[in-house]
């Protein structure tokens, strides 16, 4: 499938940290995780919304998904030509989305799952 996906870097390492969470959080994690998603996925709409002309529904911004993992969730963009728009050509520049929409969320999904990690140690 083409399309362009975020995904943090380094959380794979994370895995089996995040899997125990999650079983010992009641599910809790995954909630946040994919509420973050949920989020990010919006944020990404609206970025490329305020890229489009009044013509119409814009095709990427409604092909903007979250997909619900074993331990998370995955944003993606389906249309084949949404890796050109996030990253650019050699003729049209870049015009990111879903990048900036996971680095704004991150802080706060980092944040609320350390609130959620200290919770669970208290349990």
């Amino acid at each position: 499938m083409s399309g362009v996906r975020a995904r943090m870097a380094g959380l794979e390492r994370l895995a089996p940290q995040v899997r125990q969470l999650v079983t010992a959080a009641g599910g809790h994690m995954k909630a946040l995780l994919l509420e973050g998603a949920e989020a990010v996925a919006a944020n990404a709409r609206a970025r490329v919304l305020t890229l489009k002309d009044e013509a119409g529904p814009s095709a990427l911004a409604e092909s903007i998904r979250v997909e619900e993992t074993e331990d998370g969730a995955v944003v993606s963009a389906g249309v084949p030509y949404a890796p050109y728009v996030e990253f650019g050509t050699q003729r049209v520049a870049a015009q990111p989305f879903l990048t900036p929409a996971m680095e704004e969320a991150r802080p706060g999904i980092v944040e609320r799952a350390g609130r959620l990690m200290a919770l669970g140690d208290e349990a």
